[in-house]
């Protein structure tokens, strides 16, 4: 029997340690898996002298050293962009190691997986092998939530750095804010909701933005200066706000939430600037009254005017 008929017969509910200990096993090399956000969540018990793996069976993390390390040797350029599975090598370790993300049913990657190349090698059966892992693995986690809140945590970390300007060194932050991207198609709008006129808790952020998430469940969220400001995309590059917003029960006009929309853009390094084009837009929309609640820019990505509906 091959190894990946092997694991795919392995039962489910038994639990993650289980899993893992079984895929060891069976694949011959030893797997630890953590969140989105570095966390250790599992890892099989086995002596290894990998400096890496020590840190994170020791701490229970990565430092910000080793995550500059994982930048520079272009690992997690190679993560953010992997399809299935990908080797990662360096010299200033001991092992090269497969990994592969595990994603929740709304393609959010909920946590990493790696196995590192101690005794068999990265073959073709054995990356069949471990890539089927990941699927398992993915049946096995019951509170799939509970892990998606760590991955909108980094999200929201990730723009409110962009915002503030605090990620300026590009070889080590592009492949981080790269993850922005997951999810989204061709051309990005920022969107800034203010709930100062809600109608239904007034001035709370953070409730609007739960309900949103729910609603637009594959937008980036966060809270910045008590707005919600929300990312999202389009192949298009002038939309009208029935693209986003026409949907039943409407949040915007139920909750009387009033949003300013920027211009598109693809570059996540100019979120600032789109922030206060979005912001820009929503303060002359709500000066102006006319009882609607979506505003967009006038500017399209070639600066040519964009029709407001």
């Amino acid at each position: 029997m091959s190894k990946a008929m092997q694991i795919e017969i392995l039962e489910n509910g038994m639990g993650i340690q289980y899993l893992l200990d079984s895929a060891h096993r069976i694949l011959g090399n030893p797997l630890c898996m953590f969140d989105t956000n570095y966390n250790l969540i599992a890892y099989t018990e086995v002596p290894m002298d990998d400096p890496v793996w020590i840190e994170l069976t020791t701490t229970g993390t990565f430092g910000i050293e080793t995550q500059q390390f994982f930048a520079r040797e272009y690992f997690t350029e190679h993560a953010a962009n992997v399809k299935k599975s990908a080797v990662l090598k360096s010299e200033r370790l001991n092992y090269a190691r497969m990994m592969g993300y595990v994603y929740s049913k709304d393609r959010i990657k909920i946590a990493v997986i790696s196995m590192y190349e101690v005794e068999a090698p990265f073959d073709a059966e054995l990356t069949s092998a471990f890539e089927a892992f990941l699927d398992k693995m993915r049946n096995e986690i019951q509170h799939v939530d509970y892990y998606v809140y760590f991955a909108k945590a980094y999200h929201e970390k990730m723009i409110i750095s962009l915002l503030d300007g605090l990620i300026t060194e590009r070889a080590i932050y592009t492949p981080h804010v790269q993850i922005l991207y997951d999810g989204f198609e061709d051309y990005l709008y920022l969107a800034v909701i203010s709930v100062s006129e809600s109608n239904l808790h007034p001035n709370n952020a953070i409730y609007y933005r739960f309900l949103l998430e729910r609603m637009y469940r594959t937008f980036k969220f966060a809270v910045y200066d008590n707005y919600i400001v929300m990312i999202m995309s389009s192949k298009l590059k002038k939309i009208d706000e029935r693209l986003f917003f026409n949907i039943p029960n409407n949040p915007f006009q139920k909750y009387n939430l009033h949003t300013g929309i920027s211009g598109c853009f693809e570059n996540l390094y100019e979120l600032r600037d789109y922030y206060e084009d979005a912001l820009r837009v929503l303060n002359d929309g709500m000066s102006g009254g006319g009882g609607r609640h979506i505003y967009l820019s006038e500017y399209s990505c070639n600066g040519a005017a964009c029709v407001i509906i």
